[in-house]
């Protein structure tokens, strides 16, 4: 491990956070967990707190969460507004619905065709 002054290497973030490097490196341009650079090389070192970032990030990408989502919900969770907290995750919750509608919607319409391919079957079948 590093000392904390140093902080934690690309390679050490992704061995501990499971999270591979491209996608840390897709993290730290999107500014989700941004990483700070040795002025030596130029090289990505992670604190503690970033590491303590990746569990929520998961969460929202579990949960269904759009990485601007997920950064909307990092901006907010840093300023402890938890009445926008609150919003984000009730307009998410809509979101989630009218998917669920839609994806009902089109498993009847699946449901439906499978139906009238079984009927087509036997009317071939018996010759009607």
């Amino acid at each position: 491990m590093t000392t904390n002054t140093q902080g934690y290497t690309i390679s050490q973030m992704s061995s501990i956070s499971k999270i591979s490097k491209k996608a840390l490196r897709f993290y730290d341009d999107l500014g989700l967990i941004a990483s700070k650079r040795h002025g030596g090389n130029n090289y990505r070192y992670y604190t503690h707190d970033d590491l303590l970032a990746v569990p929520p990030l998961k969460y929202y990408k579990q949960m269904g969460f759009h990485l601007a989502e997920i950064r909307t919900a990092f901006e907010v969770g840093g300023n402890t507004s938890l009445s926008a907290l609150r919003k984000l995750f009730l307009k998410k919750i809509q979101a989630l619905h009218h998917e669920e509608r839609i994806l009902h919607l089109r498993l009847t319409s699946v449901h439906d065709w499978l139906e009238l391919l079984h009927e087509a079957e036997m009317v071939l079948e018996n010759d009607i």
